[in-house]
């Protein structure tokens, strides 16, 4: 009796403890609410929000990532002060979770950001970042996509912001770059910020 007792706590205890691990590293089932959304976008206390224009759409250029690890390349490679040059970035399960969107200072206490000088638009224009390689890697992760979509559609929202003001890096006006790469359609942001949200 007490082995089929202990056997029957070790097997719940194994399929409890691979339901924890497997929530934790598994893709996001759904897109965050409109609530995750709007909390993720508070910004620092007394920090007014800065008009915006503009949603500038990027890749990180490389497979693996967060915004720690781009914040540290912004700082190393690039020898920018300031740090990670986006306001958000949305990674793709490898140093952070799948479609998980992490928020960067900049947003957060409404700097200027460091993504994309042409146009103005880091004054004006707010940029994502997908971490991976869009132009010769795979494009994003569906939870990467979904994710994106519902950031992007209240962005858009919240600024007034029309489709035709989303960009990819490469579009706007006097950038010389291929980002965010040939595997990410700003298409499909587009299309998501015409279609009302629930």
């Amino acid at each position: 009796m007490r082995t089929w007792v202990a056997g029957a706590v070790c097997l719940v205890a194994g399929i409890v403890l691979g339901w924890a691990i497997s929530f934790a590293v598994s893709p996001r089932s759904h897109p965050p609410s409109k609530t995750d959304i709007q909390r993720l976008c508070a910004l620092n206390p007394g920090v007014r929000m800065r008009p915006r224009t503009h949603i500038v759409l990027h890749h990180s250029d490389g497979r693996v990532g967060d915004a720690a690890a781009i914040d540290r390349h912004h700082r190393r490679t690039k020898e920018w002060k300031g740090g990670l040059g986006y306001d958000f970035v949305i990674g793709n399960g490898t140093l952070s979770g799948d479609g998980e969107i992490e928020v960067g200072h900049r947003w957060r206490r409404q700097l200027p950001g460091a993504h994309c000088r042409a146009g103005g638009m880091n004054r004006r224009g707010i940029g994502i970042c997908f971490v991976g390689k869009f132009e010769t890697g795979d494009g994003p992760t569906a939870a990467q996509i979904a994710s994106g979509v519902a950031l992007v559609r209240h962005l858009a929202e919240e600024f007034e912001i029309p489709p035709e003001s989303i960009l990819g890096h490469g579009a706007v006006s006097g950038a010389a770059t291929k980002c965010p790469g040939k595997r990410l359609s700003v298409d499909l942001f587009r299309a998501a910020v015409r279609t009302p949200s629930d």
